[in-house]
């Protein structure tokens, strides 16, 4: 059995909120990307920016990139044990690739874009970085 000091120190602070929240932001991504709302057609996600010199994106890229993000940071925050964490962060990268099947299978005739696994995966490199930082930043003070 856990004693109560051991349960303490394995949950965040934010643990039911963040579980709720990963949750919820995965529903929202799940269905944004199967397209209800034909999004994808929007000439506006595939305008270039600039972003230094030759590098360019897409907001369509940059929507990948945050949404991801911001599944990892809400990942980072559900514990403080590494297990949960990694967990919670393969799962966000599994939902990714799991996406981009669905819409292979929903929708005949368009291609697997592995451009969107890569922005998946920056996006929740990005956002455990940032939580890293903040949780590192936080036990500091």
């Amino acid at each position: 059995m856990i004693s109560p000091t051991v349960e303490l120190q394995t949950r965040s602070a934010y643990s039911k909120p963040a579980l709720w929240g990963t949750l919820l932001a995965a529903l929202v991504v799940t269905l944004g990307s199967l397209k209800p709302f034909h999004v994808r057609d929007y000439a506006f996600l595939h305008w270039r920016i600039q972003i230094f010199g030759a590098w360019y994106t897409t907001p369509h890229a940059l929507m990948h990139i945050l949404a991801f993000g911001l599944l990892a940071v809400l990942a980072w925050l559900i514990s403080q044990r590494w297990t949960l964490r990694l967990s919670a962060i393969a799962g966000a990268l599994l939902l990714g690739l799991a996406i981009e099947w669905l819409q292979l299978k929903v929708y005949p005739g368009i291609k697997f874009e592995t451009w969107d696994l890569c922005n998946d995966a920056a996006g929740v490199c990005l956002g455990v970085l940032i939580a890293y930082g903040c949780s590192a930043a936080r036990s500091r003070a």
